[in-house]
């Protein structure tokens, strides 16, 4: 049975693979966990960035959005207490 972990790494690959844009937030305040995120306005995280993301420290929450060319549309997914 997964964790609840890894069940949330394994949402946030089907969600890329079913293109959408997923990159790291930081808990609590849902900011991009990420010092340069802009360049995400404009092409998509990859596979390997999402794992490396993963497995570096940004476990615990993902923003998922698409990229449009009129701009960025974020989708917050989770309930009142998080994931954890």
């Amino acid at each position: 049975m997964w964790t609840v972990r890894e069940k949330f790494f394994k949402s946030a690959i089907y969600y890329h693979k079913e293109g959408l844009n997923v990159i790291p937030v930081t808990p609590g305040d849902k900011n991009p966990a990420l010092s340069s995120w802009k360049e995400y306005f404009e092409r998509y995280s990859t596979k390997d960035e999402i794992t490396h993301w993963w497995n570096n420290g940004h476990d615990q929450l993902f923003n998922i959005g698409v990229v449009h060319l009129d701009g960025f549309i974020s989708i917050d997914i989770d309930h009142d207490q998080g994931i954890y």
